[in-house]
C-alpha cells in the first residue's frame, strides 16, 4: 500500500520544483539578456554603420561630381583666357608692325 505522505515532504518537493523552474527561468532570461539582445543590438549597429557608409559615398560621389564639373569650367575660362591673350598678342604685333613702319 501506499504510503502517506507528509506535508512536510510535499513541502520539500514543491520547493524543489519551485527552484528548478526559477533556474529555468533565470537561465531563459540570461539567454536572451546576455546573448539574443546582443546579437541584436550588433545586428540594429551593422545596418545603421552601413547607411552611414552608404550616405558617406553618396555626399563623396556629388562632390567628386562637382568638382568634375568646376574643373570642367575652370578648363573652358583657361580656353577663353588663352584665345584672348592669342588675340590680344596678335594686335601688340600689329601695332609694334605699324610703330616699326612709322619709324
Amino acid at each position: 500500500m501506499i504510503e502517506p505522505t507528509s506535508e512536510s515532504t510535499i513541502r520539500k518537493v514543491l520547493k524543489n520544483e519551485a527552484v528548478v523552474v526559477m533556474a529555468i527561468i533565470s537561465a531563459v532570461f540570461s539567454f536572451v539578456m546576455f546573448v539574443v539582445v546582443p546579437q541584436q543590438r550588433t545586428a540594429t549597429d551593422i545596418a545603421l554603420i552601413q547607411a552611414s557608409i552608404k550616405k558617406i559615398e553618396e555626399n563623396h560621389l556629388t562632390h567628386l561630381q562637382t568638382y568634375a564639373e568646376e574643373i570642367k569650367i575652370i578648363k573652358q575660362d583657361i580656353k577663353e583666357d588663352e584665345s584672348q591673350q592669342t588675340e590680344l598678342m596678335k594686335e601688340i604685333i600689329k601695332l609694334n608692325t605699324k610703330i616699326e613702319l612709322t619709324k
